[in-house]
Parts: structure tokens; C-alpha cells; sequence
């Protein structure tokens, strides 16, 4: 039997997946490969659009305050490749010698999540899910520092 969902309902069921298993102590490698699956597909839905290139979302955002700060990059790819995808990049590829270890810490998973929260609150145009919820909650009790100053 073939199951259908929308983009959209699939990004956030790998979120809250995400969540849980942040939260039981779950696989970690896991739930950076959710949360960056559901990053990646939010992205897409910024501001009700469906874009390749949103300037809107997360990664945008990101690569736009880097290179504000005086980082150089050549382009997107680079930016991805070097600074914000290196865990999620690994986590997909073994193709080389190099690429046979990753390394990643627990605050990996805590942002790779807030980034597929935001995307999700900017772009889906639905209410939080339970799961979502409470990370945003933790979020605010434990990192509003990720936040900005209006969340500290």
C-alpha cells in the first residue's frame, strides 16, 4: 500500500521524532539526521512559498550573518559544506578514507532541532505539535541564549 503526505506533514513527524528521541536519551546520530531532514524541507516553505533559495529560512539567515561578520565563502555550497552541514553531511557519506568518523556533540542536536523549529514557525503555517512544544519550552528554560536577547 503507497501512503501520500505532504512535504510539510512529513518534515514535521520527522521533527517530532527528533524530540523524542532528544528526550529519552535516544540515538543522537538519529536525531541529528531527523532534524536536519526536517530543516532542509521547512526551509523550503518559508513564508508560504515553496523556493530553492529562500532568504528567508534558517540557512539563509545563517550564511547572510556570517558573512556580516567578515566570514568568506565562495558561495551556499561552501558555506554548508564547511561551517553549518559538516555533522549531517558526514552522517550521509562514506565515500573516502576521511569520511569513515564523525564527531558531533550533544549541542549539535539541540540546534540542528531549533533550526527545524524556527523553519517550521516560519514556514508550515500550522501550530506546534506537542513534542514541539515542549522543545520550545526546554528551549527557553535551557538555551534561550539561542534565542536572542528578547528570549533571555
Amino acid at each position: 500500500m503507497t501512503m501520500k503526505i505532504h512535504k510539510i506533514e512529513a518534515a514535521q513527524r520527522q521533527l517530532d521524532t527528533a524530540i523524542d528521541l532528544f528526550f529519552s536519551g535516544g540515538d543522537q546520530c538519529a536525531v541529528i539526521a531527523l532534524a536536519a531532514a526536517s530543516e532542509e524541507v521547512l526551509g523550503h516553505y518559508v513564508d508560504g512559498v515553496w523556493s530553492a533559495d529562500n532568504r528567508n529560512n534558517m540557512f539563509c539567515r545563517m550564511y547572510s550573518a556570517a558573512i556580516n561578520r567578515g566570514r568568506e565563502f565562495k558561495n551556499k555550497k561552501e558555506f554548508s559544506q564547511k561551517l553549518v552541514n559538516v555533522t549531517k553531511n558526514s552522517l550521509k557519506h562514506a565515500r573516502t578514507e576521511d569520511e569513515q568518523y564523525v564527531s558531533f556533540n550533544k549541542e549539535e542536536m539541540v540546534i540542528r532541532m531549533m533550526l527545524a523549529l524556527m523553519n517550521f514557525q516560519i514556514g508550515a503555517g500550522r501550530s506546534f505539535s506537542a513534542p514541539m512544544t515542549r522543545f520550545e519550552a526546554w528551549l527557553l528554560e535551557n538555551r534561550a541564549h539561542y534565542l536572542g536577547p528578547e528570549a533571555s
